[in-house]
């Protein structure tokens, strides 16, 4: 077995073969089956991804509810994309208890679990 050092401190475990590196994968019908379990239901899903907004120093945000699905806009920081590939992209990162305050506003981080990203699922099959 051999690790690869991530963003967030945590290491990605890979089998190594004589030829190549072999690494875990998940279904999407998992991340479905996890959002709907441990988020719950639609309107705590709502609240995360508000949650999300706040921790990434948004002043504004708005909610439409559309036909097709729910948009939530804000005018929070983002992420860059070393963040995004290892925080959003890591199901169940640590990295809100380990930062614990916004890079901005220094606002005590409301996420701890690292599911909240889990909450889209209740409503759209991709995420923009």
């Amino acid at each position: 077995m051999s690790e690869t050092k991530k963003l967030d401190g945590s290491a990605r475990v890979a089998a190594t073969t004589a030829k190549q590196k072999i690494y875990f994968s998940v279904a999407s019908a998992l991340l479905r089956e996890l959002g709907e379990r441990l988020v719950g239901r639609p309107h705590i899903a709502l609240a995360e991804l508000i949650k999300n907004s706040y921790d990434a120093d948004a002043t504004k945000v708005l909610i439409r509810f559309k036909s097709d699905g729910i948009e939530v806009l804000d005018n929070g920081h983002g992420m860059t994309r070393d963040e995004f590939e290892g925080y959003w992209m890591r199901i169940g990162s640590p990295h809100k208890q380990q930062l614990r305050f916004s890079r901005g506003f220094k606002r005590p981080m409301t996420g701890s679990k690292g599911v909240g990203r889990l909450a889209v699922q209740f409503w759209q099959e991709n995420l923009s």
